[in-house]
């Protein structure tokens, strides 16, 4: 396999076959630095810039101006920056203190700094004015929308505005009731159904006609028997209770006795 390694009998045979000190293969690869190779080349490079008729500080002894290439490749001498110009400031004289001197050049620069505070206030105040104009545009636009607003309030059609009664006691959904409703309207039509004589159930509206005498008797009988089963029933209950209580506690009683 290609990537096993061979024996060292192999490895051997073939190291006696091909010899020792040889002379080293021609390589198409260059594997020299950039850096490297620029210094090797550069007495080439320097050769070919000189053949073409170039020049520079290093033949001259001048440091000329800096140099761009424009798009054809040519080298153009850049354009020098402006300079500032300076104020003329007067020099000291002779056997003048230094006193005198800066109150002779404060006197002479008087006039520019004067005209610099000017220019800053005068800037100054159109900034001012300048702000309250547009102050008072927004305000003139801000009102003008307004009185358009109005006019198409006014253009509409009036319609009542419509109000709800507030409740007289507010009440929460997860309150507990205490008693029953109260429904005063049926209580006044049941008594004014029963003092005309007419029915109390029809009175209050209801819609199914009320018992007779008789009906009334036998309900009245009824009610009686199922009380009294019930309290038969519940004695019966408490009797049979009464029991098992008195079951349990004979054992006890027996113990102790011993």
């Amino acid at each position: 396999m290609g990537h096993k390694r061979a024996k060292k009998s192999v490895r051997d045979a073939d190291r006696a076959a091909k010899g020792f000190n040889h002379a080293p293969s021609a390589s198409t690869r260059d594997d020299t630095p950039k850096g490297a190779m620029r210094i090797f080349n550069a007495a080439k490079v320097q050769a070919a810039f000189r053949a073409r008729g170039g020049t520079n500080s290093e033949d001259t002894g001048e440091r000329g101006p800096k140099r761009k290439r424009d798009a054809g490749g040519n080298d153009e001498p850049a354009a020098p920056k402006p300079k500032a110009k300076k104020a003329d400031l007067p020099k000291i004289g002779e056997h003048e203190s230094l006193g005198e001197y800066n109150r002779r050049v404060e006197a002479t620069l008087r006039g520019g700094v004067s005209s610099a505070i000017k220019a800053a206030a005068s800037a100054k105040g159109q900034a001012v004015r300048d702000f309250k104009a547009a102050k008072k545009a927004r305000k003139e636009a801000a009102q003008g929308k307004t009185a358009h607003e109005d006019e198409e309030q006014e253009l509409k059609p009036n319609r009542p505005a419509k109000e709800f009664e507030e409740a007289p006691q507010r009440k929460r959904l997860n309150d507990v009731a205490q008693a029953p409703p109260a429904l005063p309207r049926m209580r006044a039509a049941v008594k004014a159904g029963a003092g005309a004589g007419g029915s109390a159930w029809a009175a209050a509206g209801g819609s199914r006609t009320p018992l007779n005498a008789g009906q009334k008797r036998l309900m009245e009988v009824e009610r009686e028997r199922v009380i009294a089963q019930y309290r038969e029933i519940k004695a019966r209950k408490e009797a049979d209770k009464e029991a098992e209580r008195a079951a349990a506690a004979a054992p006890k009683k027996g113990g102790k006795s011993k």
